[in-house]
């Protein structure tokens, strides 16, 4: 199975974890991410499921392959060290398991033309 983890970093208010749940299951229901078999919604901190339990999780349900897309703007410490050191973890923790650690989305092409769109 291959599974799409879209780690973000997580707030202390409900709601705004709950926004980023609430888009990729709207992406699922409307087949954007159809190239994969699962996707789920993952936090750094201050949120549920953790990025570490949510892999777990996934690895329960049979995913061998998984593509963790770092929701976040900036490449912070965040990205640069605490996300990738979580990874190297698993990989160890789970040898068998094919990951593949994207840039994250600030970083996307895309988001000037998602900037210019939203400030019209």
């Amino acid at each position: 199975m291959k599974a799409l983890l879209i780690a973000a970093h997580g707030s202390r208010n409900a709601l705004a974890n709950e926004e980023l749940v609430n888009m990729t299951r709207a992406m699922v229901d409307e087949s954007m991410l159809s190239q994969y078999d699962e996707v789920k919604a993952a936090f750094l901190e201050l949120a549920q499921p953790s990025i570490e339990i949510a892999i777990a999780e996934l690895i329960a349900n049979g995913c061998h392959e998984l593509v963790v897309l770092p929701y976040f703007l900036n490449s912070g410490v965040h990205v640069k060290k605490d996300i990738p050191g979580i990874i190297e973890k698993v990989e160890t923790a789970y040898p068998e398991l094919n990951i593949r650690l994207l840039t994250h989305i600030g970083a996307s092409s895309e988001m000037k033309r998602l900037i210019s769109d939203t400030a019209r």
